[in-house]
């Protein structure tokens, strides 16, 4: 088995989880920090060869990977997510958005990131949807549109970046270390985010609808806003193999 570390990563300190998700286990991604957290991987979740090592294949609405409300995920300002994705359908008028991970439940969500084919009848130009709502309900999201494509079967790695500035928590975006083109007419803008119990999600959305059909590898959250200089960083990472698994602190 491959292990990783973040040795390399930016900001190390600061990444409260990190799947790799190298684990020959199918069922479940344990933390290297502390057994109480565990990740489930439900329905028919597939091991294939990722970007580095092992990636989770998702095939349809069962598919998918949760992981309980911690300490360490219940992130309420800044934040980063690093995640590599490979998409294998082209997405239709019944499924144009592909959920790639998120926290929210029935009692209220937190924050999503999604692929959004926003506006596009061809379905091949992508647009990157983020949003967070904040304690007292109000909903703030952008949406970018990468202006290029999305290749099918093709590894390409995403950045988020919910930063701090002028009393408000803004979004940037890279794809494949390129800066996303910002909409700005979504949305209202909040200076925090919902601290509320739900699990965290990947790779699917609600009760098996706008699942994200591909692969997922490599998943990284900070509980800070990386700068421009450690994100490219991070595009441009190595890991150095030690006695350690996927974790969550």
């Amino acid at each position: 088995m491959i292990n990783r570390t973040p040795y390399y990563l930016p900001q190390r300190e600061h990444i409260v989880a990190m799947w790799s998700l190298e684990e020959r286990d199918a069922t479940i991604r344990r933390s290297s920090l502390d057994y109480n957290h565990l990740s489930n991987i439900h329905g028919s979740v597939q091991r294939v060869k990722g970007v580095i090592g092992n990636a989770i294949r998702i095939e349809n609405g069962g598919d998918y990977l949760t992981t309980r409300n911690t300490p360490g995920i219940n992130i309420t300002g800044e934040m980063t997510i690093s995640a590599r994705f490979n998409i294998s359908l082209r997405p239709t008028e019944d499924l144009p958005y592909f959920f790639l991970l998120g926290k929210f439940g029935d009692i209220g969500d937190c924050f999503e990131l999604w692929l959004w084919w926003y506006g596009d009848p061809t379905y091949t130009k992508p647009c990157i949807f983020f949003e967070a709502d904040n304690s007292i309900g109000t909903t703030y999201g952008r949406v970018w549109n990468s202006g290029g494509y999305i290749n099918l079967d093709t590894w390409h790695h995403a950045i988020m970046v919910l930063r701090l500035g002028g009393g408000i928590l803004i979004p940037d975006l890279f794809i494949d270390n390129n800066t996303i083109n910002i909409r700005t007419d979504y949305g209202t803008p909040i200076d925090n985010i919902k601290n509320i119990d739900v699990l965290l999600k990947v790779g699917n959305f609600s009760y098996g609808t706008d699942y994200f059909p591909g692969c997922i590898d490599e998943v990284i959250l900070w509980d800070i806003a990386l700068t421009n200089d450690e994100i490219t960083n991070v595009f441009d990472l190595t890991y150095k193999p030690m006695q350690s698994k996927s974790f969550i602190i």
